[in-house]
């Protein structure tokens, strides 16, 4: 991918969201008289933040996926994303917080190839999600009005979109939502690549470019791996970690020798973890 030509979409508005998000983390922290340990929960949000801006400049970003697609002469294909129709199933904090990330992660595949009807109708969804989980100012009504008055424009898309999410940073800043941040990272993640490896028709050769971008994850499941980590206490990262832990020992196990059956075994566990997620 490094032929690639980086543009002012690269940090496309999931990689911006999640890193205010975490960011937002960061300057939330309780009056506490005791140094000590504010000093570490500052730490500890710090070492999320650096880990998740890893894991972020790793990923395919939409544009770099979608140059890999094009020259490949892929289409666009409306069947991996996941069913709007799912929307009213997602209730707990667990499952709207990763249902965030793999719905903007569709929206952001559907932008990326002018699909304007589908991409109105997931961004609606994430804005569901968002008022769902509390985060009351991330999409709102004006939002969904520019959105439609600049449908022929995707640069103009991409920057409402960023813009939707930077208005948010006062609800962030308020609340201190750190796990629920991870796990909307890991479900953007895991789509991202779910979406990928179901354009390669998880075959290797199929589409050499596209399969060593979704092949060169290690660090950025390292990176995951670490921040979810960071938060195993809580009830919801715990039910994830397993996986996820799962997914990076199949990554760590990739040489040249085994790099077709490696990576045929990425695509089953990834569609896996991608089917608890959504289901």
């Amino acid at each position: 991918m490094k032929y690639l030509k980086k543009s002012c979409f690269i940090l496309f508005y999931l990689k911006l969201f999640i890193v205010l998000f975490l960011f937002s983390c960061t300057t939330n922290q309780n009056n506490d008289n005791d140094n000590v340990v504010e000093t570490s929960t500052n730490n500890k949000s710090e070492k999320a933040l650096d880990k998740a801006k890893i894991i972020f400049y790793s990923l395919p970003s939409p544009v770099e996926m979608t140059l890999v697609l094009q020259s490949a002469n892929t289409e666009y294909n409306e069947e991996f994303l996941n069913p709007l129709i799912k929307i009213d199933d997602y209730s707990t904090n667990k499952s709207l917080a990763l249902n965030l990330g793999v719905y903007s992660a569709d929206l952001s595949y559907c932008t990326l190839f002018n699909q304007q009807q589908t991409m109105i109708k997931y961004m609606s969804a994430t804005k569901k999600i968002a008022e769902n989980l509390g985060i009351t100012d991330a999409i709102n009504d004006s939002t969904m009005i520019k959105l439609r008055a600049n449908y022929n424009n995707k640069k103009a898309i991409l920057d409402i979109i960023s813009e939707t999410f930077l208005n948010s940073n006062a609800y962030l800043e308020e609340n201190d939502r750190a796990e629920i941040a991870a796990l909307i990272m890991a479900g953007g993640w895991i789509e991202s690549l779910y979406i990928g490896i179901q354009l390669s028709e998880k075959n290797v050769k199929k589409n050499p470019e596209l399969t060593t971008v979704i092949i060169d994850q290690l660090i950025a499941i390292e990176d995951l791996v670490g921040l979810l980590e960071l938060y195993k206490n809580n009830k919801n990262i715990a039910s994830i970690l397993p996986n996820i832990i799962e997914l990076k020992t199949i990554y760590f196990d990739i040489n040249e020798k085994n790099r077709e059956s490696s990576y045929l075994k990425i695509c089953n566990k990834i569609e896996k973890i991608r089917s608890n997620y959504t289901q």
